[in-house]
């Protein structure tokens, strides 16, 4: 996977330059496709856009629009087939660095998000082929089928559910044709979530 190589605000940056930070992140790095049709920005604030709509709170929002924000925290192009190589812990990437501005309200939902794909197939019997045809390739490379000893694992975790409703977000939010606000329409949801 790769590094962190991004100049990022540190722990006890100002909340306006860690918002900015992430919204020109989002603009700047997100033009990017990773397998799917969409690019990393539309997915994003299309995710977000369904978790607003759906009148989840800042946390979720912010989660929403965040969740895959570790694709672009790391040195690579998605375009030039990289992206599989990438995508193992971005979840973790983007939580990890997320931790220092925003709760787990905000960073297990992000954290969680790739185990609960898991955990949707292995639980619901039609949710396999209700994925994007990129996100049952990922799937397989992202563990496959959880045994019940991760199911037991996995909803165990304070925000299993949240991650849940993340996920199910997520894997709607790939439409190319949907008309949604720009990042920057979420700056009060960051700023409120924030630690």
């Amino acid at each position: 996977m790769g590094t962190v190589v991004l100049k990022t605000p540190g722990p006890g940056e100002d909340k306006t330059t860690v918002i900015n930070f992430l919204v020109e992140l989002l603009n700047t790095k997100g033009h990017s496709h990773y397998e799917e049709e969409v690019t990393q920005y539309q997915h994003a604030v299309q995710t977000a856009h369904l978790a607003s709509k759906d009148g989840a709170g800042p946390e979720l929002i912010a989660a929403a629009l965040l969740h895959d924000i570790g694709h672009l925290l790391v040195d690579g192009d998605f375009d030039d087939g990289t992206y599989n190589e990438m995508d193992h812990l971005h979840e973790n990437l983007a939580a990890d660095f997320l931790a220092s501005f925003y709760p787990p309200s905000v960073t297990d939902p992000i954290r969680l998000h790739v185990a609960a794909k898991r955990y949707l197939v292995s639980t619901e019997s039609e949710y396999f082929h209700r994925l994007s045809d990129a996100s049952r390739q990922s799937y397989y490379l992202q563990g496959g089928p959880m045994d019940k000893d991760e199911i037991e694992e996995f909803t165990g975790h304070s925000y299993y559910r949240e991650a849940v409703e993340l996920r199910r977000w997520d894997d709607q939010a790939k439409d190319l044709s949907a008309e949604v606000e720009p990042a920057e329409s979420y700056h009060m949801d960051l700023f409120a979530a924030m630690l």
